[in-house]
């Protein structure tokens, strides 16, 4: 009898454990959590930065390797006196032609270094480049243009 009454009391305050055992998170846990979070996402902001801005530079840097790719197979491919131009573009809040500005790629068929888009007009638009933003490119010369030629 006393084994019967001591397993009847242990199994119930087994029951009773079970009952108020919690489940989740305390709100004290949830903020210490979200205060760890916090200090490692500040400690890898300026590496992300300077992440991105590495990243910008190299594209713009593909982007202008490519143009004179194309430019330079294009002229070696016209069978005329034709040449290929890398053209810098103005930006939109300004007219002069800047290569941050982006630029295009074209046949020149008269050899005036300039696309002409007047009726008539045989020159031929093989790519367009748009302005590159937080990337500066700076040239040593004052030239808006680079020419290829057969």
């Amino acid at each position: 009898m006393f084994l019967q009454t001591l397993t009847a009391k242990f199994l119930s305050l087994k029951a009773s454990a079970k009952a108020s055992m919690q489940r989740g998170f305390t709100l004290v846990e949830l903020m210490v959590t979200v205060a760890i979070l916090a200090v490692l996402a500040s400690l890898a902001a300026p590496n992300f930065s300077s992440m991105i801005d590495n990243y910008r530079v190299r594209l713009a840097v593909e982007e202008m390797t490519n143009a004179f790719f194309i430019a330079r197979s294009e002229a070696a491919r016209l069978t005329t006196a034709n040449s290929a131009v890398v053209m810098a573009k103005a930006c939109t809040t300004g007219t002069k032609q800047e290569w941050k500005c982006g630029w295009d790629i074209f046949v020149d068929t008269n050899n005036n270094n300039t696309l002409d888009t007047a009726a008539g007009s045989t020159d031929r638009l093989l790519q367009t480049v748009p302005e590159f933003s937080g990337v500066e490119i700076k040239h040593l010369t004052d030239s808006d243009f680079i020419v290829w030629s057969r």
